[in-house]
């Protein structure tokens, strides 16, 4: 069974960001001290799922958009270190203003979100101002509504707050 290693960034339903950021990280070449030069395979998802429905952080109940970048020759396991090295690079597309509402780099084993409803999971973050098991999760400051939530997140760009990895403790 193939697992993956990727970058997913939700952009609600606004195609027109998705398709910016398909395009972005479409020509992003990362660095690292393992690999080389590193390309990306980006696909743009427009998932027509059974609970898309209206939520106060969309427009409407159109298409949910979501990009997954995953960059090349990772393999099966990537290692701490290297997901560390090339987080930064990744992220770094994101502080260009375009307006998505939440992303996060891991891998499908540590992902506590995986396939669940994402809207509830931001509702549960709102209610017990406790976050996932996600270092380096970036969400919207629009969707942060909890103060105790907030009192946990750094800011990442002018609207975003995150999880900032390295600022946990070993």
């Amino acid at each position: 069974m193939a697992v993956y290693t990727n970058l997913a960034v939700d952009c609600g339903d606004d195609a027109c960001v998705a398709e910016e950021l398909r395009r972005v990280f479409s020509k992003l070449e990362l660095q690292s001290s393992t690999l080389g030069s590193v390309s990306c395979d980006v696909e743009h998802i427009k998932p027509n799922r059974h609970w898309c429905q209206p939520d106060k952080f969309s427009d409407d109940a159109g298409d949910w958009h979501t990009l997954c970048v995953s960059p090349r020759g990772l393999g099966n396991s990537p290692s701490p270190s290297l997901i560390d090295e090339l987080r930064p690079q990744l992220y770094e597309p994101l502080k260009n203003g375009l307006k998505f509402r939440s992303a996060w780099f891991g891998w499908e084993g540590q992902d506590a979100v995986g396939e669940s409803d994402w809207l509830a999971i931001i509702e549960q973050m709102n209610r017990t101002g406790e976050l996932p098991n996600m270092p380096g999760l970036i969400l919207n400051e629009n969707i942060v509504l909890n103060s105790d939530l907030k009192s946990k997140l750094n800011p990442f760009s002018d609207g975003f707050l995150w999880d900032n990895p390295a600022t946990q403790s070993a």
